[in-house]
């Protein structure tokens, strides 16, 4: 009941509406969808855009270090979306996101991916 009242009050802030062009969810089929990040609504949306059946099968990547810094944060990433929490940084071949990520995509889960991460506050 909490992740219908999240989808509703999600489409209901941002009025975002899908349009799916030769790419329709189907939650017979696994995909990656990605995206560029500018606020924690961007994943929200994206979420909350998917039909319930591919919602229920697709797990958001998150950063570890975020995420999971408190118990409010961790109970609303992993409880309520499901969210892959992975490291950004001290990555080790025992903690390797890409074998996370592998493993979640191959238990059955769709995955939900910002590419660039945190951008860098200093100029380069």
């Amino acid at each position: 009941m909490l992740r219908s009242a999240c989808v509703l009050l999600t489409r209901l802030i941002t009025g975002a509406n899908a349009v799916w062009l030769n790419c329709e969810p189907d939650s017979k089929k696994l995909r990656i969808y990605f995206a560029n990040h500018g606020s924690h609504l961007d994943f929200a949306t994206l979420w909350a855009a998917l039909p319930e059946a591919v919602r229920n099968r697709t797990r958001p990547v998150a950063a570890r270090d975020y995420w999971d810094r408190t118990k409010l944060t961790r109970a609303v990433s992993v409880g309520l979306f499901n969210s892959l929490l992975i490291a950004r940084e001290g990555i080790t071949r025992r903690d390797n996101p890409i074998e996370q990520m592998s493993a979640a995509m191959r238990e059955g889960h769709s995955l939900i991916l910002f590419p660039e991460g945190t951008r860098s506050q200093t100029a380069q």
